[in-house]
């Protein structure tokens, strides 16, 4: 791993994926990147091929389904009924959970759990430190952590008008900050009982391997 990580850092313009299920912090720390490492290509997705975490270090945030779902319908403005709650659950599987459990295990793969590093940028860049073997200055981390504070981001994201319209250099987009705060747990609150059991059973699985059951 050591010396993938020298060869990774020898080169310039190499590749960084930041791949992570929807609604994680994958935003955050996809602008961290860009910003610590500017001569790389920091490429951002929901989907990814495992045969990419053989080839290129990957950043992977993720956090309990259940309050990315709860934090989907609300950014999309989506109606909670049983039937949309089915098809975005699938959605849900589709768009990063299934591709997390493949390269769960690949050492190439850096995993951030939201819940750990939610309001706590030290935690991020004491991860980049060690995975990249690189060091970060207090200089820069208060620079950044100011920066990207929750408030600023939602000023940022109040110039669009909807989830649909984003910044392209930051991907930030309109409603991208939860009327919550990205509070965690909220999921409680928003899903009835029954909601929330047909959720716990439908991602049973995942909540499992990510550490949530």
């Amino acid at each position: 791993m050591l010396n993938r990580l020298i060869e990774f850092l020898r080169y310039r313009n190499r590749k960084i994926y930041q791949f992570s299920p929807v609604r994680s912090g994958s935003t955050l720390v996809f602008n961290l990147l860009q910003d610590l490492f500017p001569n790389h290509k920091i490429i951002k997705c929901h989907k990814i091929e495992p045969d990419l975490a053989n080839r290129f270090p990957v950043v992977s945030t993720y956090r309990n389904p259940l309050d990315t779902l709860a934090s989907t319908f609300q950014a999309l403005d989506l109606e909670l009924n049983d039937g949309l709650l089915k098809t975005q659950a699938e959605k849900h599987k589709s768009r990063g959970l299934d591709n997390l459990l493949e390269i769960w295990g690949n050492p190439n793969v850096l995993k951030l759990q939201y819940e750990s590093f939610y309001k706590d940028f030290d935690l991020i860049f004491d991860a980049f430190e060690s995975f990249f073997s690189m060091r970060i200055g207090e200089a820069t981390r208060k620079t950044l952590s100011q920066k990207y504070h929750i408030e600023k981001v939602e000023k940022e994201a109040s110039k669009f008008k909807d989830f649909k319209a984003f910044d392209k250099a930051t991907h930030w987009h309109g409603k991208h900050i939860s009327e919550q705060k990205g509070a965690i747990g909220y999921h409680v609150s928003y899903f009835t009982e029954e909601q929330a059991a047909f959720l716990q059973k439908e991602f049973r699985p995942y909540l499992e391997k990510l550490g949530y059951l």
